[in-house]
Parts: structure tokens; sequence; C-alpha cells
């Protein structure tokens, strides 16, 4: 007799198969042969009886490394973005100068009222009020620096630092202080 899982050769009367553990019963059969047969595929492979079993290929696991590598650049990405836009360094970067600043002017211990205009042109121009009466300066020019901005008259031969300082733009230079903040 021989084992109807594994084709081993069996001692008669045998109720498990010593070599694969198969219950015997009454379920014994031929021997495994190089012939197809209800044992085997024709390969030496025993096959359940009234089985027709076709063997599939192993699936390998899915990576999802990729993806996680992929998700994690984009949210580093988005945050930085985010970050740079919000400090003025990205999209409004530049264009977060154009408008009104206004704040004081002091010279020797005397301080007048002092607006800025910065135009999306690039023009620009200072007034400077004190006891009722102004000075104006127009036919300025202003530039973005990665500190501030500069300014200079129309010929643009002699820019004027303002440096970024929080939420105002600052001069400190030659005895002349003005700081600026925008309205």
């Amino acid at each position: 007799m021989f084992c109807p899982k594994c084709g081993s050769q069996l001692a008669d009367g045998t109720k498990f198969c010593p070599k694969c553990g198969a219950a015997l019963g009454n379920n014994v059969g031929t021997p495994a042969s190089g012939a197809p047969n209800q044992f085997n595929n024709g390969q030496g492979v025993p096959q359940p009886q009234g089985v027709n079993y076709t063997p599939s290929p192993i699936q390998p696991k899915k990576n999802n490394k990729g993806l996680f590598i992929g998700l994690g650049v984009a949210a580093v990405a988005i945050v930085i973005a985010l970050i740079l836009f919000f400090t003025g360094c990205l999209g409004g970067g530049k264009d977060s100068y154009v408008g009104t600043w206004e704040g004081t002017a002091t010279y020797q211990g005397i301080s007048v009222d002092c607006t800025l205009q910065l135009n999306e042109d690039k023009s620009a121009e200072m007034e400077m009020s004190f006891a009722g009466q102004s000075q104006t300066m127009d036919n300025l020019q202003w530039r973005a620096t990665d500190d501030g901005i500069e300014v200079a008259t129309e010929d643009k031969d002699d820019w004027t630092e303002f440096e970024r300082d929080g939420d105002a733009l600052v001069i400190d230079q030659s005895g002349i202080e003005i700081e600026v903040t925008k309205k």
C-alpha cells in the first residue's frame, strides 16, 4: 500500500504515514510513478484524489516603503513652504513691502513723523513732517534685499538700506535713526 499524500510505500495496515504523517484509514492508493495518475502530477509530486490542483506563484508582499518616503518628502516640503510664506521669504516676500510705512525719524535728538510709501512699480516717496511742516522726497526707487529694502534717488547712485527688524524697517546710520512699521 502507498500513502495518498506523499506516495511513500507503506506496510499493510499502517494507520499513519511515517514520512509525511498523513492519516491513512481507507485512503490508500497505488504507487506514485513518473506517469500522471490520481496521486501525482507526472513530476513525482503527490496530488490529492479528486482535486484539480494547479499551484499559483507566490505573490511577493507589496513594499510600501516608497509610498511612505514620498509622503514624508511631500509633508516636509509643505511645512517648509508654509514657514517661508509666513516669514515673508516666499510668496509675498518682496511684495509684502508694498504699501505705506509710518513711524519716526530722529536726528540729533529731534524726532519727526515719517511716512514711507513703497509702490508696486518700485517707485517710492518719503515724507517727513514736524510742527505742521512737511518735506517730501519723491522720485525714489526701492528694491528688496535679503535683510529688508534699499531706497535710492531716481538715478540709483546711492542706495540706503532699511533693515527688517520684526515688523519694522529700521535705519541707524550717520546719526539718523528711522523706524517705520507697515500700516
